[in-house]
Parts: structure tokens; sequence; C-alpha cells
């Protein structure tokens, strides 16, 4: 993959890592297909431009239960290194970490007993694609890489 881009959210620098976040976005009403509309949020952890150059692995980290996309960037105060995904990001991987539906900042659909696995799966894998292939689809000057 050559890079990730143009994602429409807002941009943080974190002064411990140079990392960038960007804040994402993603419908997954037709995967889903629950009769309402769903979107899965998330958190994409950039790496610091001097992580050198060339196109970066991307991973996507989807928390477990009822945990949401914190699980992979633990801020502990007085205590660094416990982020997953600034470790990551450091080591030159973009990490791409959601909010399952139901939980944290993603939609909250009625009749929770719908949201299965597979109806899980099926929101996680839209949002994933949706933001690897943001770069094809765009001309954005952002870059991810």
């Amino acid at each position: 993959m050559d890079q990730l881009a143009d994602m429409p959210r807002r941009q943080a620098t974190d002064p411990r890592t140079d990392a960038r976040t960007v804040e994402v976005e993603s419908d997954v009403t037709d995967a889903v297909d629950l009769g309402e509309q769903c979107r899965l949020r998330g958190t994409v952890f950039v790496p610091a431009t001097g992580a050198g150059p060339g196109p970066r692995p991307v991973l996507v980290a989807v928390p477990g239960g009822t945990y949401t996309r914190r699980y992979w960037h633990l801020v502990v105060p007085g205590r660094a290194g416990y982020s997953f995904a600034e470790d990551f990001a450091r080591r030159g991987v973009v990490v791409v970490a959601f909010d399952n539906l139901g939980t944290g900042a993603s939609t909250r659909p009625s009749g929770g007993d719908r949201l299965t696995p597979e109806v899980i799966a099926r929101a996680n894998h839209a949002a994933a694609r949706d933001v690897i292939d943001r770069p094809r689809r765009s001309h954005s000057s952002m870059k991810l890489s």
C-alpha cells in the first residue's frame, strides 16, 4: 500500500511520539443491514514523518467484548509506554483502532440483541476497508505516511 490519506477529521500531534492521530467515522449501514443508520468511529495513529520513507503496514485493532478503542491507547497518568497504538506508530505502523457497534462513540443500534458476532464482524470489515481504501478514492494532500 503506497499510503493512507484523506481522513476528513481533526488531526492532532501527540508530543510523546510525534505520531498524528486522526479521528475517523465510517458508515457501515449497508454492511450490517439493521434497518437504521450505523457508523463506526475510530482513531488512526499515523507514524511520524521521520519513521522512514515508503509504504506503511496497517494494523486494524478492534477490542473484544464491551471494550472501546481506548483499549489500544491506554494513558496512565505518570506512566509512559502503556499505549499499544503509540508503540506501533513509533515502529512505523499505521494503527486503525475502532469502537465496535454498540460501544464507545460508535452507533448503538436499537435492539442490541441484533448485534451478533457476524453483524459486528461485517461492520468492522466494512469500516476497515473504508479507511484503508480512502487514499485510492481521494486526491487529498493529507498523507498518513
